[in-house]
């Protein structure tokens, strides 16, 4: 019965083939980098150079503002490129624990802000939500998601904001550059390889959120006209958009209760942000039709599983709540197949991302440096080695090397380089 539920809802790699998914993500990232209005794609300029050098002995205040967590330090290379940082704090992301409206966002960002200006007049501030980066590196709000409640920010720009903000609290002259965390993680990864032969660099984000960026050359971004020549920058694709995938009944429905319907639907079934509420909707619909023991469907009706819950049951913690739920051994082991299903998808869909990414910017016989950040693809049970397994198969069939690079610091690394850019 659980075979047929699995079936049923697509759990299965059939469902998402390779040339037929990657044709898509390609063909979307096409219509993006032409400007098509309905790509589902943003494929947004980062103007980051990827071939540009980095100034050493250069303090930046650097902010990264990600899904979960709100980070500040005080960043240098110094004369042999090392990274070094100071002052280092972390705390909840301004919205999450509270709603605020825009002024009061960017006035508690100031306040954090401000007392790293002392040693330096730059800010790079990494947002780890969709934003235009204008040529001038400040970024304009698209749309926060992953349920951040500040009201009023839509269409905000960044720097504009936080200039405002410090120079009420009496700091002026201040240079405010963004980027977006993605892009930050692939520059993160280029200065841990500088001596390294990697033809490209793309980046990666599985945490809270989901996205992807690469490198591409001026002459392919035809929304940018003015930008000609075989020069490259970051593109932050916005991946989590993509839609043009398969979707059960339960995945559009589990989309329909999150706060952003019909918005960033590839993220839905990738992210960790998700994942937990995506698992449990697949569990009270496997309860309703009684795939489980009277007494199992009872309890899973009747409680809400999150991501550490599901997490827990897969590394089997005996205290875990599921395996206090689940008695007999058929539930246990159709519980175990229906989330394993479940993660071998988010792990190929974001093999898949990096396959497409990477025929984009390489030709066989190249060097792919992946450099991936978030707590879901290293601490989600499976997650890490099955979309390596998915990778190693599709890469091949390229004819594409490539290496998954973990950086630490990677973001506030990243941001830094990008900041400090001649």
């Amino acid at each position: 019965m659980m075979n047929d539920f699995l079936a049923k809802n697509y759990l299965a790699d059939e469902y998402y083939a390779l040339d037929k998914i990657s044709d898509a993500f390609l063909s979307e990232m096409e219509r993006g980098l032409s400007g098509h209005a309905a790509s589902s794609l943003l494929m947004l300029p980062s103007f980051a150079l990827v071939d540009s050098d980095i100034r050493l002995n250069q303090k930046i205040a650097v902010i990264d503002a990600g899904g979960t967590n709100l980070r500040f330090g005080c960043v240098w290379f110094d004369g042999n490129g090392e990274y070094h940082i100071e002052g280092f704090k972390k705390q909840a992301m301004l919205g999450t624990e509270k709603a605020l409206t825009k002024d009061e966002f960017f006035s508690g960002m100031a306040e954090l802000v401000l007392p790293y200006l002392s040693e330096t007049n730059l800010i790079v501030i990494s947002f780890a939500y969709p934003t235009t980066i204008t040529e001038s590196m400040d970024g304009q709000i698209i749309k926060l998601v992953k349920e951040l409640k500040v009201s009023g920010v839509d269409g905000a720009l960044i720097g504009v904001e936080l200039t405002k903000q410090l120079e009420i609290l009496g700091k002026s002259d201040v240079r405010v550059m963004v980027t977006n965390d993605t892009t930050a993680t692939a520059f993160a990864g280029k200065a841990q390889t500088i001596n390294q032969n990697y033809q490209s660099h793309i980046g990666v984000i599985v945490g809270t959120g989901m996205n992807t960026c690469y490198p591409e050359k001026f002459d392919a971004i035809q929304k940018l006209p003015d930008h000609v020549g075989s020069a490259r920058m970051m593109i932050n694709t916005e991946s989590g958009g993509f839609d043009k995938i398969l979707r059960s009944d339960i995945d559009k429905a589990f989309d329909a209760s999150t706060a952003d319907e019909g918005y960033h639907v590839l993220e839905k079934m990738v992210s960790g942000g998700y994942i937990g509420g995506l698992c449990d909707a697949y569990i009270k619909v496997a309860a309703k039709e009684e795939l489980f023991s009277a007494k199992a469907c009872e309890s899973l009706l009747s409680v809400t599983l999150n991501a550490i819950d599901i997490s827990e049951f897969i590394t089997h913690e005996k205290d875990a709540k599921l395996c206090k739920l689940l008695t007999e051994r058929a539930d246990i082991d159709d519980m175990h197949l229906l989330l394993a299903r479940i993660i071998r998808r988010a792990a190929n869909l974001a093999a898949l991302q990096i396959y497409a990414l990477s025929m984009k910017c390489s030709v066989p016989g190249d060097n792919v440096c992946v450099t991936v950040e978030g707590t879901t693809f290293y601490k989600l049970p499976g997650m890490q080695e099955q979309t390596k397994a998915f990778l190693d198969l599709y890469m091949a069939k390229a004819g594409l090397k490539y290496t998954i690079l973990s950086v630490d610091d990677a973001v506030m690394k990243g941001s830094a380089a990008i900041g400090l850019q001649q």
